[in-house]
């Protein structure tokens, strides 16, 4: 137990989204069961917590501007909401209206029941009409494709194209892996994202693995009140004045046995640090006193997105709307990426009387670009014209909102995995330096809050076993 003469360990988590908080949440959970004397300062550049987790209400319209639900696979995020009292508040996605779509060529396919990245059903599959006759056969002769020896990284659209076919990739998996990560599958790391997938083909291919495994029940679920309210809670419970929130980090420097951070008002003097920030951010802090860690983060790239929230009367949608949503195949003329139908997905979210419409559009395609720099009421303007021939919407909009995430997604390209082992590597070096957040082994929410406790576990483990030989002092400076 640290000696309780001794003054509190000091600790700066560097980012206020949902790794930074679930960071410093836990942190403050293991050094009171362990005994530890902490002080921790979160600092936040932005005038808000949460990162990418912003929920609005008006009228009766709740709309999310990042991600509106999570994954219950991963249990870190429902087991966090029980933690922080939100149980009650925990709403599963509607399981009646849970069918998918692909939007290929201005017309909506209803995905074949059982098929995601991978058809876990052979027969709704074989009698669907998304595939060409010839594309179906080559999908179910999947067994039949020789694994690939050794164990290289690939990209998701060589490992799919060749197990599933070119067809198959083109019109279901891109168009998902694009709705997940707003990135073509030819960019994304296979071993970084879906190893166990190598794994399959090496047992005998994917459909005898999957015949084998025990099917999971995927289901979706949020917060009654919105994701913020997870964010919120996580705020309230850290200790008080933790979050400085308008504390944007000018740099970091190592200092004695600890570390220097300095914002435009202040000085934290720190013995460890949690970089929370994205890593094309925490690339720049890092320079100063380590260049390689510095270059290699830099290397992760990141994309932009936006997401538009649409309300409409229910009366003017002509589409049934029963179910989730759509996800595009790439069409060289749009950008459009994904739809989701809030108002059935989560009925909760708007009145009886209105659909409520979230749509995705990426940057890397040939509109793209030029349709992030728009305003918002023109980008608004062209997710309606985008919507209108594949939804039957008789009348505009009645109100919108439009998020923008500029270099926000990190992309987990080929090589992704032998990165990170660069940059564990670097770490070795920099004592009491941690990293969390979705740049490194996750992008989900669950993924980020398990990143963001990880860091906590190593942090609190490394200041018990360092000596309180030099305590730091809180400083502060005029700006």
């Amino acid at each position: 137990m640290d000696n309780p003469n001794k003054s509190p360990r000091k600790i700066v988590v560097i980012g206020a989204g949902i790794s930074g908080l679930s960071c410093a949440y836990r942190i403050n959970q293991l050094a009171e069961k362990s005994g530890l004397k902490v002080e921790i300062s979160v600092l936040e550049a932005s005038p808000r917590a949460g990162g990418k987790i912003i929920t609005d209400r008006s009228g009766g319209i709740l709309t999310e501007g990042g991600p509106d639900s999570f994954l219950t696979l991963k249990p870190e995020a429902e087991n966090l909401a029980r933690e922080l009292g939100l149980e009650k508040d925990l709403v599963a996605a509607n399981q009646k209206y849970s069918r998918v779509w692909i939007h290929h060529q201005k017309k909506l396919y209803p995905l074949p029941k059982g098929t995601g990245l991978i058809p876990s059903k052979i027969i709704p599959f074989l009698f669907s009409n998304l595939l060409s006759f010839g594309g179906r056969l080559r999908v179910i002769s999947e067994p039949l494709v020789n694994p690939k020896l050794g164990d290289e990284d690939e990209s998701l659209a060589s490992f799919i194209s060749r197990r599933m076919g070119p067809e198959f990739l083109q019109k279901i998996a891109d168009p998902i892996l694009s709705g997940i990560y707003a990135a073509s599958s030819e960019q994304i790391s296979l071993l970084s994202t879906f190893p166990h997938f190598r794994e399959m083909e090496k047992r005998g291919g994917i459909f005898q693995s999957l015949a084998k495994a025990k099917p999971a029940r995927v289901v979706f679920a949020t917060l009654k009140d919105g994701l913020s309210s997870l964010s919120n809670a996580l705020v309230q419970n850290l200790p008080a004045k933790a979050l400085k929130r308008d504390s944007p980090v000018l740099s970091i420097q190592r200092e004695h046995r600890g570390w220097a951070i300095k914002t435009p008002r202040e000085i934290f003097l720190a013995d460890s640090v949690v970089l929370a920030a994205p890593a094309n951010s925490a690339s720049l802090l890092c320079a100063d006193f380590s260049p390689e860690l510095s270059s290699v983060l830099s290397e992760i790239p990141f994309t932009s997105s936006v997401v538009v929230n649409l309300v409409y009367s229910r009366k003017s949608v002509g589409h049934s709307l029963k179910g989730y949503g759509f996800v595009s195949v790439q069409n060289g003329s749009s950008s459009l990426m994904a739809a989701t139908f809030s108002s059935s997905k989560f009925p909760h979210r708007s009145n009886s009387d209105k659909a409520l419409i979230r749509v995705f559009f990426r940057e890397k395609s040939p509109s793209g670009e030029e349709l992030i720099s728009k305003n918002e009421e023109e980008i608004a303007k062209i997710a309606h014209q985008e919507l209108a021939p594949v939804l039957g919407l008789k009348s505009n909009p009645e109100e919108f909102r439009v998020y923008k995430w500029m270099k926000a997604h990190p992309v987990y390209c080929v090589g992704h995995g032998l990165r990170m082992k660069r940059i564990e590597s670097c770490l070795k070096d920099l004592p009491g330096l941690f990293l969390a957040g979705s740049s490194y082994y996750g992008i989900g929410l669950p993924d980020c809050i398990r990143s963001g406790q990880k860091a906590a576990e190593q942090t609190v483990q490394f200041l018990k076993n360092r000596p309180n030989k030099n305590p730091h002092v809180l400083q502060s400076m005029e700006a």
